[in-house]
């Protein structure tokens, strides 16, 4: 009776774990998402350092987020976001401001990806 209890409480902590981890992620992306939103708008205003300044912000937003998705999320994943982040700042240096707004969309839509993919479904639990 003691292994049933013991194996009914390690079921129950996994199950709490991956409903946290999914919690955790859908959060975090959800708060990433909004602030390259913000960015992106100022880029499509063409004011490229107001722009500069949301993104450095988004960073350090992201650099918190990082430390959560590394135990959680494909390493591959986060490394686009890296490469994300310093491409955007380049475009916006070079005040190409149609390749920072391409970047940036690439960012969001793997923050998206990144969010369906730690989604708590039958689909990704098989």
């Amino acid at each position: 009776m003691k292994r049933l209890y013991i194996a009914l409480g390690l079921i129950a902590l996994a199950l709490f774990i991956c409903v946290f981890s999914s919690k955790a992620v859908e959060k975090s992306s959800l708060q990433m998402r909004s602030e390259l939103e913000k960015a992106g708008e100022l880029i499509v205003s063409e004011n490229t350092q107001m722009a500069e300044q949301s993104l450095a912000e988004t960073e350090k937003t992201w650099k918190k987020t990082e430390t959560l998705f590394s135990f959680i999320v494909d390493a591959d994943k986060i490394e686009e976001m890296n490469v994300g982040f310093a491409m955007i700042r380049a475009h916006l240096e070079d005040k190409n401001t149609e390749h920072a707004l391409e970047r940036l969309r690439e960012c969001v839509l793997l923050l998206q990806e990144i969010t369906e993919n730690e989604k708590l479904s039958i689909k990704n639990i098989m």
